[in-house]
């Protein structure tokens, strides 16, 4: 009789499975059909505590709906959007570019992204 054992495959997705994350999910799903991002990164901020999970993010989006606008323009259309969802401002930092000056965010989107906390 030959031992059969799982597929290694099988294992790492039960391992690192991801939990529940409503906030994580809608935040995406709203970026992605208002501003159509050319880059876009979202990572759970752990500053609040290690045990706090999606309640605070942090990120980089590079949108070409922002062209043509000033910083503060760019920032209230962004957490309008975020508003509506009910994601206030403090709970989002989101560094925001439009696609000509994707340049200044060369060194941040280069930064190694982990795993949370």
């Amino acid at each position: 009789m030959a031992l059969v054992f799982p597929s290694s495959a099988r294992w790492f997705s039960v391992k690192f499975k991801k939990p529940p994350s409503p906030n994580y999910d809608n935040i995406r799903r709203v970026v992605y059909t208002k501003f159509e991002p050319i880059h876009f990164i979202l990572k759970n901020d752990c500053g609040g505590g290690p045990y706090i999970w999606d309640q605070f993010y942090y990120g980089l989006l590079c949108s070409p709906k922002f062209e043509g606008l000033t910083y503060p323009a760019m920032y209230e259309m962004f957490h309008k959007e975020m508003a509506a969802i009910g994601m206030t401002q403090n709970r989002l930092r989101v560094t925001l570019q439009p696609p000509s000056r994707f340049h200044l965010m060369r060194r941040a989107v280069r930064w190694r992204w982990g795993i949370d906390c």
